[in-house]
């Protein structure tokens, strides 16, 4: 093989990072958003800036993240596919989905007794059983009710990309990130 072809392989290897294909966990993405949240000191933070909020109908705006990381059988990285580009939000149900997992940590915004972000992270492990193709990701909140004894659905959010040819035994984790920002 060349030197020259061996060199740029070196290099990219070296210089390209991939430190999120791990998944990372929900610490992490507090710390980035916390960290975020310093770096924006003196700003306000408003649902047309920068990030794409989604309205839900008590007020509240909902920003979604999600990385799909995909490892063959052996554990060998295929693909990482991330974005916050969704095409369909329902900003209501995440909501409901965030609240009743009462798990969402509160961080200050950048004026003292102002605006601040409620954030949360899920990760979901999925083995896939047979040969598959998927193009479309999807969130779905499913709950009960008291009147109805069988699980109702609802999609919550989802975003197609390129697609992912799947075999079977292959690894697919996705983490789904949630900022929910309270006026």
């Amino acid at each position: 093989m060349n030197i020259y072809v061996l060199s740029i392989i070196a290099v990219s290897i070296l210089f390209i990072p991939v430190p999120f294909a791990d998944g990372g966990t929900d610490a992490d993405v507090f710390d980035l958003i916390e960290s975020l949240a310093d770096d924006i000191i003196g700003k306000h933070i408003t649902a047309a800036e920068n990030i794409q909020f989604v309205r839900a109908s008590d007020g509240s705006s909902v920003y979604l993240f999600v990385q799909i990381i995909h490892r063959d059988s052996d554990g060998n990285l295929m693909g990482v596919i991330q974005t916050d580009r969704m095409v369909f939000v329902n900003a209501d149900i995440l909501n409901y989905y965030v609240d009743h997992k009462g798990m969402a940590r509160t961080v200050e915004g950048p004026v003292p007794n102002g605006s601040h972000f409620e954030i949360f992270g899920e990760k979901y492990t999925n083995i896939q059983p047979i040969k598959n193709i998927t193009a479309s990701t999807y969130f779905v909140v499913e709950w009960e009710t008291d009147d109805n004894p069988e699980r109702i659905q609802e999609i919550g959010a989802r975003f197609a990309h390129e697609g992912l040819l799947l075999s079977p035994g292959d690894i697919v984790e996705t983490v789904w990130n949630f900022a929910r920002f309270l006026p």
